[in-house]
Order: structure tokens, then sequence, then C-alpha cells
């Protein structure tokens, strides 16, 4: 009869309804989970951005330490043909001096 269809349809639409009210408490459920996400997300990419900055300012150090240990290498370097030049000059001295010591045991 007409009065069941009409019975059986309110149902159906109580039933889409109740549907719908539980879609929409999940639609704003996933809406406020999505913006939190989001927030996450924006803290996230601050925080890359700050580790990148640290990174390249590490980065700019090391160069720079290259940089200062490659100059105490150059004087290391010098200082050291230095050192040979003046024990060859010793040794050049004291050859010298033992030949003065026999001239003077000579003369």
């Amino acid at each position: 009869t007409l009065d069941e269809e009409l019975a059986l349809l309110d149902d159906e639409l109580a039933t889409l309804e109740e549907e719908l009210a539980l879609l929409d408490d999940e639609l704003a459920t996933l809406e406020e989970e999505l913006a939190l996400l989001d927030d996450e997300l924006a803290t996230l990419e601050e925080e890359l951005a700050t580790l990148e900055d640290e990174l390249a300012t590490l980065e700019d150090e090391v160069t720079s330490l290259e940089e200062e240990l490659a100059t105490l290498e150059d004087e290391l370097t010098s200082l050291e043909d230095e050192l040979a030049t003046l024990e060859d000059e010793l040794d050049e001295l004291a050859t010298l001096e033992a030949a003065l010591e026999l001239l003077e045991e000579i003369s």
C-alpha cells in the first residue's frame, strides 16, 4: 500500500540522514586532522629551513677551516725548508770550524 511505501521511504530517508550525519562528523574530524597535519608540516618546514641554514653555516666554517689549514700547511712547509737551510748552514759552519781548528793545529 501507499502508506507502507511511504513508511519504507521515511525509514530509508531517516537511515540516509543518519549516514549523512555520520559522514559530516567524519568529514569534520578529517578536516581537523588535516589542519593539525598542515600545522605540523609548517613547523617541520620551518625546522628544515633552520637546519639548512645551520648546515650552510657549518659548511662555510668547514671551508674557512680548510683554507686556514692549507695556509698553516704552507707555513709549515716554508718553516721546514728554512730549518733545513739553517741546518745546512750549521753543518757548513761546523765543517769550516773543524777546518780552521785543523789549520791552527798545523800552523
